[in-house]
């Protein structure tokens, strides 16, 4: 038996998100799924994937890490690289520091939260750019900023406490 699109924003879906009700039932429907096979049981994520034209990233969904690792065996896993994609730096502009480089380079993940509360793959609201994934963070204090990958607006990268990201 096949499970396909077990991905954050697809299983579970987007708009129960925000609902511990709806979460909890979408993960009951994860459980019959998964119990439904007979031999064996195929869980399978995308990186990336073309939805209504565009091009979005999702992260595993959370129901995977809840299946006990003695129960896996993954297969052709890869960790996400840098984006073809653009990314917009919007990180300088709110810096007040003279002369500044702008060059583009892959941003440096940090898999744990910092002192700014934000943490690789976490994901995000901005009110302009719309729902949206971290996808690295760097520096620390004042200065901490955030590589997010907004499903409307593509790769930003923003300064932390200028952001006014909801989690």
């Amino acid at each position: 038996m096949f499970i396909i699109g077990v991905e954050e924003g697809l299983f579970p879906h987007e708009r129960s998100l925000d609902h511990p009700d709806a979460i909890e039932e979408e993960r009951r429907l994860c459980y019959v799924g998964f119990t439904r096979a007979r031999q064996r049981l195929y869980l399978v994520h995308a990186l990336r994937r073309h939805l209504f034209g565009r091009v979005q990233e999702n992260l595993p969904s959370r129901f995977l890490a809840e299946i006990p690792d003695a129960l896996l065996h993954r297969e052709g896993e890869a960790l996400p690289g840098p984006s073809d994609e653009p990314t917009v730096d919007y990180s300088y502009s709110q810096l007040t520091e003279p002369s500044r480089v702008v060059r583009r380079t892959a941003p440096l993940h940090s898999s744990a939260a910092n002192d700014c509360g934000f943490a690789v793959g976490q994901r995000v609201r901005h009110a302009e750019f719309g729902p949206g994934i971290v996808r690295a963070v760097e520096g620390n204090g004042d200065r901490t900023k955030l590589t997010v990958r907004f499903e409307r607006s593509g790769i930003k990268k923003l300064i932390a406490r200028y952001a006014a990201l909801e989690r």
